[in-house]
């Protein structure tokens, strides 16, 4: 009979998945005439950019540090989409300061159809890498790890306390992508380090191209 095994970052993925669809639907519906619709618009992006950053940051702190141990090369193809997240981050950010964040309806209606297809274009990016990512992460996870220590990882990535990020805050996102490393770039000096079998650089590339 196949052991059934916890999955430590299902809970997470599936809060980002429901905030990002939310979002979603708060845009396509929102009176962008409105200024007391438009203000609370603009809050739930930033705190929906903010959750994203946030967990960034506990990829960065926690999951990444671990799987290093024994699979560098899937790292690398999880920093390299960690980068494209960040990228829509930021474009994001910054539709609310560009021209067309004016009070008159024929401005507010061009940037709302800007606003909609930007966040359409991240959703339906973040939703895949996040399907796939959690069967990658699993397999590795699972290979080193007992039941009762990917409990104890779960709850470090808890989402319940973040906060409403700064408004057009991009320092971290830009962080993230200036210091990215790209998968053809680890050094052969990283990978002497593991004390686990090699990692079969064929798959990460299939995998990759599945995640895309």
């Amino acid at each position: 009979m196949k052991q059934i095994r916890l999955e430590p970052l299902n809970k997470t993925y599936q809060q980002l998945s429901t905030l990002l669809c939310k979002t979603a639907l708060d845009i396509q519906t929102a009176d962008y005439t409105a200024t007391i619709a438009w203000t609370r618009l603009i809050q739930e992006i930033q705190h929906t950019c903010a959750v994203f950053k946030s967990y960034a940051a506990k990829e960065e702190a926690i999951l990444f540090p671990v799987l290093h141990n024994y699979e560098p090369a899937l790292v690398a193809i999880l920093r390299d989409e960690q980068c494209n997240r960040m990228h829509y981050i930021n474009e994001l950010c910054r539709l609310f300061t560009d021209s067309y964040h004016a009070t008159n309806k024929q401005k507010n209606k061009l940037f709302s159809h800007k606003l909609l297809y930007r966040f359409d274009e991240f959703v339906a990016t973040t939703l895949q890498q996040i399907n796939e990512h959690e069967r990658m992460i699993n397999d590795v996870l699972w290979r080193y790890y007992s039941d009762k220590e990917l409990a104890q990882m779960a709850s470090s990535f808890n989402l319940a306390t973040l906060v409403t990020s700064p408004k057009n805050d991009t320092a971290f996102a830009d962080d993230v992508i200036s210091n990215i490393v790209p998968s053809a770039t680890i050094s052969s000096a990283r990978r002497h380090t593991r004390s686990h079998k090699e990692y079969k650089q064929h798959r990460a590339t299939k995998e990759l191209a599945l995640a895309v």
